[in-house]
């Protein structure tokens, strides 16, 4: 009786928190935005066949077509406004930009922090819809910027233009400004915490890309809160065609040399540990030798 579906007819079965299909039964009533179940269908969806090296593109995706359906409203609205040299080198920023939160993106700093003050803009002027976005403030941004009359919409963006240039400034990278905090979990604790933290990543990514990694409307430096913590692809047809990645490594205990192993070199390089699991798979992929010394 619960929404399900079953051999459809784009080749593929994808999920992403996104609203399912229509019951009678509700299951629930908040649910994520569009935007990673249509990443998954426009990346899955095409001629190409998908490998497994499509998988492994589409689990580090970092791209946002709700920040740059925005970014195409905001410049649209400042058509013909009058900027100084700072405004302009903002524009071309947001201009170049290809909505993708990779860790080397130079937009995704400046859409953030332009974003960021023009609804800041919105909340001093006693909007509050924005606040309630149900979990689609971008897309509730770029209608209350298209319904602003052109000359208030240019001065609303000139202004937040303006007060974003001291976070463009400051960071260099959207991989400067996210960062990934790896630590145990005690590393939440006041005063002994920070002798169980063990260093940051770019963290490339969003709240709403596949590469699922959160940070808060800001734009300060910030550290993601949560996100993908592990990556894994399997070919059904084959038990020993199998591929994990954990966030940190694969040790929970302390001080283990495996405690952060994978952290580094393999996620945030997008690698994987292949793991069979036929007998002969095992025993070909990772044979065991037992020394015995007197």
């Amino acid at each position: 009786d619960l929404p399900a579906v079953y051999n459809p007819a784009a080749g593929f079965v994808a999920s992403a928190n996104n609203r399912p299909a229509d019951a009678e039964i509700p299951i629930g009533w908040f649910f994520s935005n569009d935007d990673r179940i249509t990443r998954m269908a426009e990346l899955l969806g095409g001629s190409a066949p998908v490998t497994t090296q499509t998988l492994f593109d589409l689990q580090r995706d970092a791209f946002k077509r709700s920040a740059l359906a925005l970014r195409d409203v905001m410049l649209a609205r400042l058509q013909g406004a009058t900027l100084d040299a700072t405004q302009q080198d903002t524009v071309q920023r947001l201009t170049a930009w290809d909505g993708r939160y990779d860790a080397a993106s130079i937009g995704a700093v400046a859409f953030e922090a332009v974003s960021f003050h023009l609804g800041r803009g919105f909340v001093a002027a006693n909007d509050a819809a924005v606040l309630e976005a149900g979990g689609r403030p971008l897309e509730r941004l770029a209608t209350l910027t298209l319904a602003l009359p052109a000359d208030q919409a240019r001065t609303q963006l000139i202004q937040a233009l303006t007060a974003a240039r001291a976070s463009i400034t400051a960071h260099a990278t959207w991989g400067d400004r996210h960062r990934i905090t790896l630590q145990h979990p005690i590393g939440n604790l006041p005063l002994i915490g920070a002798r169980y933290r063990f260093g940051t990543l770019p963290g490339a990514g969003s709240n709403d890309t596949l590469n699922k990694v959160s940070h808060p409307a800001t734009d300060q430096p910030t550290a993601s809160g949560f996100g993908a913590n592990a990556r894994h692809v399997s070919d059904l047809a084959d038990l020993d065609r199998n591929w994990f990645v954990l966030m940190g490594g694969n040790d929970g205990w302390l001080n283990s040399s495996q405690f952060v192993d994978q952290a580094r070199e393999l996620w945030d390089q997008g690698g994987y540990v292949q793991l069979p699991m036929s007998p002969a798979g095992v025993r070909r992929e990772f044979p065991r030798t037992t020394v015995i010394t007197p």
